[in-house]
């Protein structure tokens, strides 16, 4: 009886569910993916429809339409055809998101972790388009994203001209977003890039690609003595920190 008061919450109508955690898990192993992207749609439109009265900021919507909330929720099998299916259909079934920009950003985003760059350059572009298209309209998370893309084609590419170019673009971009762990989660993949260009760089772009970790490292060293540096990502952001270092005592 005391186990199950942990994890539900008995009320007269219903029951709910106390532990967010518990929740993740039934949903993830007792659903299918395809189940489970049908009901997201059905919430979606729901809160498109009724947008005035319970969602007039559409925060919650958003939320649907996040890829990392989406991807969270679907089991392995299937995961990644019903991520495809699921931005597909909703801009179907909400014809207006094909003007925004958030919509195209998480579309962009489940390309990339479908390895489809091609497609997700176009998607990042089109988000581009419509954001320069709003006032104050900020794209610190399309250039995230770009970034990390660059780094992925580059990673693909045997050429060493544009291994380069594609670097030296995404950490013009990194640099150029705040100075948080946003920004390190896409560096981390200097790491992998590094390991793959030392094979296939001139001796004097890899020079380049060495100042440019240096030049990450001081920036992490500033956000790290910053008194006002959040706990949040601590770990993390010390976790690039020592790898980047390690890529440089050992050149």
């Amino acid at each position: 009886r005391e186990s199950f008061k942990t994890l539900f919450k008995n009320n007269p109508a219903d029951i709910e569910v106390s532990s967010s955690l518990f929740c993740l898990s039934v949903i993830r192993n007792y659903f299918d993916a395809t189940y489970i992207t049908n009901k997201l749609l059905d919430i979606a439109v729901l809160l498109d429809k009724q947008a005035n009265i319970i969602d007039p900021d559409r925060r919650l919507l958003k939320t649907v339409l996040k890829y990392s909330t989406i991807e969270r929720l679907l089991p392995q099998k299937l995961k990644f055809e019903s991520l495809r299916g699921y931005y597909d259909s909703l801009k179907k079934k909400i014809p207006w998101l094909v003007r925004d920009p958030h919509f195209w950003l998480q579309y962009a985003m489940c390309q990339i972790s479908l390895g489809e760059y091609d497609k997700a350059q176009r998607f990042l572009n089109i988000a581009y388009e419509h954001a320069n298209r709003k006032t104050d309209y900020h794209t610190y998370d399309f250039d995230t994203q770009q970034a990390r893309l660059y780094l992925l084609v580059g990673m693909k590419s045997k050429n060493s001209n544009v291994l380069h170019e594609l670097f030296s673009k995404a950490h013009s971009l990194l640099l150029s977003v705040p100075n948080d762990i946003h920004r390190y989660r896409q560096v981390v993949l200097y790491i992998e890039f590094f390991n793959i260009a030392k094979n296939i760089l001139s001796k004097k772009n890899m020079e380049s690609l060495k100042l440019s970790i240096s030049e990450m490292l001081t920036k992490i060293n500033e956000l790290m003595e910053n008194d006002e540096f959040p706990i949040r990502g601590f770990s993390y952001i010390e976790h690039v920190r020592k790898k980047l270092e390690h890529l440089l005592v050992n050149k």
